[in-house]
């Protein structure tokens, strides 16, 4: 199974790469104590990100995470598995207040 939670930032999960030196995603590594993800009581070391709410820009049919100077864009899901660990975590950091943004949402594989 999967679940979903909401969580505001900072999240307080540490993640790792899934497969060191690959493209295959990330696993939680670490929750901080006290923390977002530690006190909603979901998120558990060991699962693996399935996808993430980011920032997406439009730019003449292409789309970029956490670019910055557009007007055109939108907040959506994007699968995470075949990501390396730098995407991912621009992908996390582009849901900022300064799009509203005040939470981020995660979807997790449970190990």
């Amino acid at each position: 199974g999967t679940y979903s939670v909401r969580l505001r930032k900072p999240l307080g999960i540490v993640f790792e790469e899934a497969e060191q030196g690959t493209a295959t995603g990330v696993v939680v590594a670490e929750l901080v104590e006290g923390g977002n993800a530690d006190v909603d009581g979901r998120v558990c070391v060991g699962d693996f990100l399935l996808s993430t709410s980011a920032v997406v820009f439009k730019d003449n049919d292409r789309f970029t995470i956490g670019g910055a100077g557009y007007t055109n864009w939108e907040r959506q899901m994007i699968n995470c598995a075949k990501m390396d660990f730098d995407t991912i975590m621009d992908a996390i950091g582009s849901n900022d207040g300064r799009f509203g943004c005040v939470d981020v949402v995660l979807k997790l594989r449970p190990t």
